[in-house]
């Protein structure tokens, strides 16, 4: 694209040329390049430049311009800024533009700032002496100090830098501004001890002016003048940078980040045979931008790809990109980076022209979601294996980069990522998972009986945190994924699906026959209770491979999970908090139970009832436990009843009580009638409740 200008002040043609560059090796330059009246300009070509007038090729240009100085922060030379008139003098280009700028908003430079001084000539300042301490003789009041305004001696020095600034930037790039020549201003012809003069009236007056407007336009006017030199070509200038990725990296943290992303650099250590295997580190890996957003770590890649112009997938980020973002989800998984990080995900951002014709699925949005990226060595079970890819406009990104409010683009990013994540990545794990489900052996059963299952969790660690975290719940016996797919909830009372029971390879932990009782069994009754059912003792091997399966598929944050309420459970055992009798009184009121009815359900005497809830008796521990079963309540509330009627389950290791605990913790809801099914299997007659 060709433009040209020609203003009416001077004849002279200036021709400008607008090249698409397309980030290749020796076609990756961004920014400027004139060359006595012909001016180059370089931009990518994912970004929309319209040339359809000469005021919208002028803002594309400026805001182009206006990103190339956030390379000055690298060390690399491929992303520093190339920056330099023919004599490599640094061109303070961000300072030529603002000088314009303020020129054509204000005009010439006029100090307003007035000089105070006391008891000198000058007009006299009648406020402030009179705020003054005065002095009273003879019933006169005498003012002493008087205070006067007077004319800074440097006023004119200072215009005249001004003058010959706002002429030295119309020359270099007056041109966006339709302004072809400077020759209307009138300055003294520039030389080597000017310079130091200039540069040492810019200093003074910074150090005594208290105005920011001012100190502002004095700075950009020092970063002109210092720039200067005599043998200077002003008709010859570069400034760019020869890659654009990092500008394009910074702006995309900028826009999504809030996390330092330094915190979450994996890295390595050599251990030498030289150096007695002392180990010293290698390099840092660093990912580009963290977004943590509602406990989920996003972990984002910009990559300046040509994907967003070509739609060519050969142009899509590359296996070892794939494998380093999933070194950086393995890394935060591992080191639990933050309390507040429950899941993580990982996602290219590319460039791209939203308003381009080019593209084949017609998007138009200025955040668009393209797809995702898998490798083939790993399972995909860990949601940070899953590489996510979106495009985002680059031109919305150069105009937007740098302002404070950007919830809106992150909001957009994170429930595209979440939507793709809830349907078609949790259909695909859950057909990769059931294609690989093999068969449990014949040694192995998905109904350890009630015995073996609460000796599991006591003695399984892995099976515990499961059970803890709710990946896993316990129901009608078997130990399953806490999948609304594998469990259906009806008045309260969870119980497989139908789904699930003729699927048990798919979602329930196996039990495996031992051939010899454990003797290490906590408890007398879980070594012989298996004997006296004709029965082997059973465990769960946490480290078979099905239940090892069960277990990482358990872990997958996509899961449709059944969740407890546990804040309003916290906020029950608050109010229930102190006498047995108020808290079973408030209990029965919520569920508008009156004592026939808890008797029913509880098989409590109605008088006990009655008694317990005037305060004149306490339960004993089978009434407390089995007023948690009729109650169906929340683990949580359950132990502040029995806590109330001075009961802790937990406090000491005794056999009946870890079994109370684990139907009030993993059988809660079930009601009275299961629970005392469940004591029967056990054969220990003597637990029985109430």
């Amino acid at each position: 694209m060709m433009a040209s200008l020609k203003n009416n002040k001077n004849s002279a043609e200036i021709d400008i040329s607008y090249h698409k560059v397309t980030n290749k090796i020796d076609d990756s330059f961004v920014g400027i390049k004139i060359k006595s009246n012909k001016i180059d300009f370089y931009y990518p070509e994912t970004y929309h430049f319209d040339d359809s007038s000469l005021e919208k090729s002028r803002n594309d240009v400026l805001a182009i311009l206006q990103t190339i100085s956030i390379a000055k922060t690298h060390s690399d030379s491929r992303f520093k800024v190339e920056s330099s008139f023919s004599n490599n003098e640094a061109i303070p280009l961000l300072s030529y533009l603002w000088t314009i700028k303020d020129y054509l908003k204000n005009g010439f430079y006029v100090n307003r700032e007035k000089v105070l001084k006391k008891n000198q000539r000058g007009k006299v300042d009648w406020k402030r002496t009179i705020n003054g301490q005065p002095i009273i003789s003879e019933g006169n009041v005498i003012y002493s100090d008087i205070v006067v305004s007077v004319k800074n001696n440097l006023d004119n020095l200072i215009a005249e830098i001004h003058r010959y600034c706002v002429k030295k930037s119309l020359d270099m790039l007056g041109w966006l501004f339709r302004i072809n020549s400077s020759s209307f201003i009138l300055t003294k012809p520039f030389y080597g001890s000017i310079k130091n003069l200039y540069i040492d009236a810019l200093n003074k007056e910074l150090n005594q002016t208290f105005d920011d407007e001012k100190k502002e336009r004095l700075e950009h006017m020092l970063a002109i003048v210092e720039g200067l030199s005599e043998e200077q070509n002003t008709n010859e200038l570069v400034y760019g940078v020869d890659s654009y990725s990092y500008i394009f990296e910074r702006m995309i943290n900028s826009i999504f980040g809030n996390r330092d992303a330094s915190k979450f650099n994996p890295s390595a250590n050599w251990h030498l045979k030289s150096d007695g295997y002392v180990p010293f580190p290698s390099s840092d890996l660093r990912p580009d931008t963290i977004l943590i957003h509602d406990g989920i770590a996003y972990v984002l890649d910009s990559k300046f790809y040509r994907y967003g112009h070509t739609f060519d997938k050969k142009d899509l980020p590359e296996t070892s990109s794939i494998q380093k973002q999933i070194t950086y989800g393995d890394f935060i998984k591992t080191r639990k980076l933050g309390s507040d990080i429950q899941k993580i995900r990982n996602a290219f951002i590319l460039p791209y022209d939203m308003q381009s014709t080019r593209n084949p699925s017609n998007l138009s949005k200025r955040i668009e979601y393209i797809g995702y990226s898998k490798t083939d060595y790993r399972e995909g079970i860990d949601d940070h294996e899953i590489v996510h890819a979106f495009l985002i406009d680059l031109k919305y990104v150069v105009n937007t980069w740098n302002r404070k409010n950007h919830g809106d683009d992150v909001l957009s990013l994170v429930r595209q990522i979440e939507e793709i994540q809830s349907t078609q990545i949790k259909s695909e794990k859950a057909r990769d998972y059931v294609k690989t489900a093999e068969n449990i052996k014949e040694t192995q059963t998905f109904d350890g009986g009630i015995s073996n299952s609460f000796y599991a969790t006591l003695t399984n660690v892995r099976l515990k945190e499961s059970l803890e975290n709710k990946e896993i719940l316990f129901v009608d016996g078997f130990f399953v994924i806490n999948d609304r797919k594998y469990i259906d909830v009806s008045d309260g009372k969870k119980h497989l699906s139908e789904y699930a029971s003729r699927n048990m390879k798919e979602c329930c932990l196996a039990f495996e026959n031992v051939e010899s009782p454990n003797n290490n069994f906590p408890f007398d009754f879980c070594k012989n209770c298996q004997t006296l059912g004709n029965s082997r003792a059973k465990q769960i091997n946490s480290k078979d491979s099905h239940n090892d399966r069960i277990f990482l598929r358990a872990q997958d944050a996509d899961l449709d999970r059944i969740l407890e309420d546990n804040e309003s459970a916290l906020e029950t055992k608050k109010k229930i908090a102190g006498s047995f009798s108020y808290g079973l009184k408030f209990l029965m009121d919520e569920q508008e139970l009156n004592p026939n009815r808890l008797n029913k359900l509880s098989r409590i005497d109605n008088k006990k009832i009655s008694k317990l809830m005037d305060g004149e008796v306490m339960p004993n521990l089978k009434e407390a436990v089995a007023l948690c079963a009729a109650l169906d309540l929340h683990p949580i509330v359950a132990h502040q009843l029995l806590a109330n009627a001075g009961f802790d389950l937990k406090s000491a290791y005794d056999e009946r009580n870890a079994f109370y605990d684990f139907l009030i913790t993993y059988c809660s809801g079930e009601g009275l009638f299961d629970w005392t099914g469940k004591i029967g299997a056990i054969n220990k007659p003597e637990w029985q409740i109430p």
